[in-house]
């Protein structure tokens, strides 16, 4: 992708943990999914774009909604789910090195030596520093997902858009997966998601995405043309925000 046709300065992609497994979902990590998604990333940093990544946890643990093995303490089992996506962050960044792209590793909660502590100042400086910032551990508080992580973080680095990469093509009125006759939307404001309480992201997140005007793109990353078609600004996709910045 020319660096010229990127439209962003500065974005944060949400990457699902579910995207790093086998499609079995055998494995926590399949190597091709591994690459592909440093590959995807590395076309976006390639642009010229700065780039955060804030990483999700599917592959390994739930936190306290886990299947299979439910915990008593929700926040304990929350806890587990923010240990968890730095052992994804960890995974990223070194996928993202083997493809030469310098990048770092950042936590809320202390895991220090594995991973440097979390602050806006600390990935601003790497960030301009030319590194791809990977954010583990969420907000490093339970009953958060990382829906509300990435509007929080997208709002406190000052980025141009929030990007969703998820394994359908937008978002849809009731899951494509189930239902032949689902719709999808191109756009979407907050103030649908909230007054319908529709199952695109949590509602803390769009409330407070709501609040911030910080506008997000759910898209499909099988596709790995998508990411310059975003990056381009073409409309794929579906595009959430207020309803006056849409």
């Amino acid at each position: 992708m020319d660096k010229k046709t990127s439209v962003y300065r500065r974005v944060l992609i949400k990457l699902s943990g579910e995207a790093l497994r086998s499609d079995e979902g055998k494995t926590i990590y399949a190597e091709d999914r591994l690459k592909e998604a440093a590959e995807n990333l590395k076309n976006i940093y390639d642009s010229g774009t700065q780039l955060v990544v804030v990483v999700g946890a599917g592959n390994i643990w739930r936190g306290g909604r886990n299947s299979g093995f439910p915990m008593k303490n929700r926040s304990r089992g929350d806890a587990m789910g923010m240990l968890a996506t730095v052992i994804n962050a960890l995974a990223v960044v070194d996928a993202l090195e083997q493809e030469g792209i310098p990048a770092v590793a950042m936590s809320t909660v202390d895991v220090s030596p594995l991973a440097a502590h979390y602050s806006r100042e600390a990935a601003d400086a790497a960030l301009n520093a030319g590194k791809v910032v990977v954010l583990g551990s969420g907000l490093g508080i339970p009953y958060v997902s990382t829906d509300t992580t990435a509007i929080v973080r997208g709002s406190e680095l000052e980025v141009d858009v929030v990007l969703m990469a998820k394994n359908v093509d937008g978002i849809y009125d009731k899951d494509p997966g189930k239902f032949d006759d689902a719709v999808k939307f191109d756009t979407l404001s907050y103030e649908q998601i909230i007054a319908q309480r529709l199952n695109a992201i949590d509602l803390t997140a769009a409330q407070l995405g709501l609040e911030r005007e910080l506008g997000f793109i759910a898209f499909d990353l099988r596709d790995p043309a998508n990411i310059g078609r975003v990056m381009a600004g073409e409309k794929i996709g579906t595009r959430v925000n207020t309803e006056k910045n849409l």
